[in-house]
């Protein structure tokens, strides 16, 4: 072993920090941000609400955010499914178009969020104000499901992983449109991801399963809640993935990641049949509640949808 050099009554020794010994300093073993992240992140959060909710905080908790019509009507869905739960009442058939049944199927079902809004008004909140922490808990699941994304995928700094979940709760459209309560739902959509990317990276059998099927069971549901975003997230996660495959030939000059992906699928088609049978029994009460009324209004002309299409500036709306 090599005698440390001394100058005087000094010794120089190397440094634990440096690792020369194989151990690493308590006090730099990870920067601040890391260290502090799961604070750092509920703070944030926290933040990302107050700030999209301002107005409801400037009121004295007086004022929803919503308008009059999309609110109230969300509102009073949330207490048909109240009812629903107490057994007085059909789940297709709202009250305020009595005596017409399956009314519910003319609109979003809000499933999804009358759990924990059903939640809050047993403990004794009125229904506006549950309403309101409906949709601060729904904002919450998204920042940290985008979070949570972010870190799983990309692996980015603490800090942009942060600014980037901070981002998307707090995103323009997003407070723009959460005026329609229905269409919050997006939040939802990274958790979704985070599931795709939690079974793909599973290393046995009984946790990647259950991700799969968790996975099948939220996008049934989803649909079931809000049909615009759930078909919208089908629809984006079916093109960008054509696009993988697309950029995948052109960058090998060969349908070999084409070959590799198709063995990887066939690999996991058990798991693969499990999750799209899940998907499938999740779909029934959607099937049912919306393909009668399908019937009855043959859905919404090419033009109609036109109408509402967004320019070429509105991709920077986000």
């Amino acid at each position: 072993m090599e005698t440390p050099k001394t100058s005087g009554n000094i010794q120089s020794v190397p440094r634990i920090a440096d690792g020369v010994d194989g151990t690493v300093d308590p006090g730099t073993r990870e920067p601040f941000a890391e260290r502090w992240f799961p604070a750092l992140s509920c703070v944030s959060g926290l933040l990302c609400v107050i700030v999209v909710f301002r107005p409801f905080f400037w009121s004295h908790f007086d004022r929803i955010l919503s308008d009059s019509g999309d609110g109230r009507l969300c509102v009073t869905i949330l207490e048909h499914w109240v009812k629903v739960f107490h057994g007085q009442a059909l789940a297709a058939s709202p009250n305020f178009f009595f005596p017409e049944r399956g009314v519910l199927g003319y609109s979003d079902t809000l499933f999804l969020d009358a759990l924990p809004y059903a939640a809050l008004r047993f403990l004794g909140l009125d229904r506006y104000l549950a309403f309101q922490a409906t949709m601060m808990l729904v904002t919450g699941v998204g920042f940290a499901s985008m979070l949570g994304l972010l870190r799983r995928l990309l692996r980015l700094d603490p800090w942009l992983q942060i600014a980037g979940a901070s981002l998307f709760a707090v995103s323009n459209i997003y407070y723009v449109q959460i005026v329609h309560p229905q269409l919050a739902s997006v939040t939802l959509v990274p958790l979704l991801c985070l599931l795709a990317i939690e079974y793909w990276r599973a290393s046995s059998r009984n946790p990647a399963r259950f991700y799969i099927a968790a996975l099948g069971v939220l996008v049934a549901l989803l649909l079931f809640t809000s049909f615009y975003i759930g078909w919208f997230a089908i629809l984006v996660s079916m093109t960008v993935f054509a696009f993988f495959i697309l950029c995948s030939i052109l960058g090998e000059r060969s349908t070999w990641p084409v070959r590799r992906g198709a063995q990887l699928l066939w690999m996991r088609k058990f798991d693969l049949l499990l999750g799209f049978g899940a998907f499938a029994l999740a779909l029934v009460p959607f099937l049912a509640l919306y393909l009668p009324v399908l019937g009855h209004n043959k859905g919404r002309s090419l033009g109609e949808g036109l109408y509402y299409m967004p320019g070429l500036l509105g991709g920077f709306d986000v």
